[in-house]
């Protein structure tokens, strides 16, 4: 449902669901529930965009991952998982100009708070009520900020932060909390029909050790796949 209450805000709603999948599934969620409302705001001239809303997602028989010895992964339904949260976006054009040394400048940033947590399951050996959902950062901020030059030069900024995320179902190994920039220059121009661009761009420039795609309850304590650490990288893109 999508109330319009002025001409820049809307504001919205999602009832409750209840639904349960073909019985002749071995693996599948059987039921979930869902509560979500929030709003949009867009400025006149779409330079502006903020987008926010709260949930609560319920499952019964989540599905979750087991890691056997030989590194292979099978599912299993067992117990039900509380998954209450919020997001928000906005977007807004700051500055934008036909002459001048900056033409244009962008920001950017989103908000998302995933405090989810396994409300029944227990493992072979433990209870794990109470846990945090093994995989999911409780808090992901995204914000980048874009420039525009003259004579088609960008840069483009970006930094995330990840808050720690549990590996396992017992909560007792974590993945460290990171901040992750990034940064990109580039220059474009027309020959023809054809874009051609040139660039450059930087990555983990605050050097931070973190994993990219964890190993969850993996065995043997194999949890992480270690990204790179700074990096940098140039290329040229043609457009036809």
């Amino acid at each position: 449902m999508t109330i319009q209450i002025t001409g820049k805000l809307k504001g919205w709603s999602r009832r409750s669901t209840s639904s349960r999948l073909p019985f002749g599934l071995t693996i599948c969620t059987l039921h979930f529930v869902v509560y979500e409302t929030g709003f949009r705001l867009r400025s006149k001239d779409g330079g502006t965009f903020l987008d926010a809303s709260v949930f609560y997602y319920r499952l019964q028989n989540a599905i979750v991952i087991r890691r056997q010895e030989d590194e292979t992964d099978y599912f299993i339904n067992s117990g039900s998982i509380d998954q209450p949260g919020a997001e928000i976006a906005f977007s807004s054009w700051l500055y934008r100009q036909n002459n001048g040394f900056i033409r244009g400048l962008q920001f950017n940033t989103s908000y998302t708070l995933s405090k989810y947590t396994f409300n029944n399951y227990a493992g072979a050996t433990a209870n794990y009520a109470g846990k945090r959902l093994t995989g999911v950062p409780q808090q992901v901020v995204v914000s980048s900020m874009q420039v525009l030059f003259p004579q088609k030069f960008s840069l483009f900024i970006q930094h995330n932060y990840t808050s720690s995320i549990p590996l396992n179902d017992a909560n007792t190994v974590f993945a460290s909390k990171y901040h992750l920039l990034q940064a990109r220059a580039g220059w474009q121009h027309a020959i023809g029909t054809s874009r051609l661009e040139i660039y450059a761009g930087a990555d983990n420039i605050l050097n931070q050790k973190y994993s990219l795609g964890n190993d969850l309850n993996a065995v043997g304590n194999r949890y992480y796949n270690p990204a790179p650490l700074r990096n940098y990288t140039v290329g040229l893109n043609i457009g036809l």
